[in-house]
């Protein structure tokens, strides 16, 4: 049984599962987020480099674009440092399951999220990241949105977003968020000297 956001054995009795329920309230417990990415792809684990790979299917897919994911509201699907191929879908394309990639400030356009479409009310989408505990209070908007996770690559062990990132060549600490990994090359490998 789950009471709270924590797991408990199933026993009968309608006072057993109150009880179990207050006890994992006051333990510090919270009710999950009831969210699916049904429409997001996983992750697909491999031993070459995410970067490159990613980058061979956008080459391959229209309108689509590389970026590597920061932070960690979108675990347990895609954890920091996945590398995600980003298509720009129509408008009316998109459902509610998908991983869209938006613009969360206007006035900084570094702050980018990739959070999972919930419902879409009029013409705008709420969404929310899977590890987050409300959904966005900023909602996707045809303006804002800048694609859907088509496909996502990373390692067994995952590397750091920022070892990856600053990598890439066009790196600016200080201002690097998702935006500025679109399209970028993968950094080229050069053998030591001497």
């Amino acid at each position: 049984m789950t009471a709270g956001g924590c797991t408990f054995r199933h026993h009968p009795g309608r006072r057993l599962a109150l009880l179990l329920g207050w006890l994992g309230l006051l333990a510090g417990c919270h009710e999950p987020a009831v969210l699916q990415a049904k429409l997001s792809p996983p992750v697909a684990l491999i031993t070459r480099d995410p970067w490159k790979e990613a980058a061979l299917v956008a080459a391959r897919v229209p309108l689509s674009s590389v970026v590597i994911g920061h932070g960690h509201s979108m675990d347990p699907l895609y954890p920091e440092g996945t590398v995600l191929v980003l298509q720009q879908l129509r408008w009316e394309n998109l459902r509610a399951g998908m991983t869209a990639i938006y613009n969360k400030d206007p006035e900084n356009p570094y702050h980018m999220v990739a959070h999972v479409l919930l419902k879409r009310e009029e013409n705008e989408w709420l969404a929310q990241g899977l590890a987050n505990d409300r959904p966005d209070k900023v909602l996707v908007t045809a303006d804002n949105y800048t694609g859907t996770v088509v496909a996502a690559f990373r390692q067994p062990t995952p590397l750091d977003a920022l070892f990856i990132i600053r990598r890439l060549p066009g790196y600016q600490s200080g201002t690097c968020l998702m935006r500025c990994h679109v399209d970028a090359p993968p950094p080229a490998v050069r053998p030591r000297a001497g």
